[in-house]
């Protein structure tokens, strides 16, 4: 796991960081890590 910068706030990402940023997640600070909380299709997209 590594670090990423937001905010002059050094986070962890997890190993599939990169991953979530390709495939356009909105990342947000949680526990010390940048995590995904939604993707472009939305909830409901991602639902179906």
């Amino acid at each position: 796991m590594g670090t990423a910068s937001t905010n002059d706030t050094d986070l962890l990402v997890t190993p599939l960081h990169a991953l979530h940023i390709e495939l356009g997640a909105k990342m947000v600070p949680f526990t010390g890590y940048d995590m995904p909380v939604q993707y472009p299709l939305g909830v409901m997209g991602e639902h179906n």
